[in-house]
């Protein structure tokens, strides 16, 4: 087993190797009339904003703030950091959470508006109930009297 690994080890190409090779590749195509173009254009840039302290003479950098643009076809993105999907993702979960809380208040209000509603409406079907009922008593007793 030894042997094979290190037989491995010793006739498998290194990347170096394969650069190499796509190296020769490229230059045998171009000298038979290939133009080779490039579909990811990468811009890498850099901004430090800086702070002077005039009365120590003291200068101190406050951020380093580096982007990274792809161009690739008609398409143009900025590359994110770490920090900066994480702040997004947080961000998005905080909307997803007050979104939802405003959505629960919205539903509690809407049903105590329903009960509300609801009780004004059973008081007046029970004082109508009762207007009918107290009508038909009193036209039994009406109806009564005059027999």
């Amino acid at each position: 087993m030894k042997y094979i690994l290190l037989l491995f080890l010793l006739t498998s190409c290194t990347a170096y190797q394969h650069l190499k090779k796509a190296e020769k590749h490229t230059q045998k195509a171009i000298a038979k009339g290939a133009t080779i173009e490039k579909d990811t254009l990468q811009i890498a840039t850099s901004d430090t904003v800086t702070d002077v302290d005039t009365l120590d003479n003291y200068i101190r950098v406050t951020k380093t703030i580096r982007d990274t643009l792809y161009i690739q076809g008609n398409t143009t993105y900025i590359a994110k950091s770490r920090t900066e999907v994480r702040q997004e993702q947080k961000t998005e979960r905080t909307k997803i959470r007050q979104d939802a809380k405003t959505e629960r208040k919205e539903v509690k209000a809407k049903a105590k508006t329903e009960r509300k509603t609801n009780l004004g409406r059973k008081i007046f079907n029970m004082l109508f109930f009762i207007l009918i009922f107290c009508a038909l008593i009193l036209s039994y007793k009406l109806y009564k009297k005059t027999k």
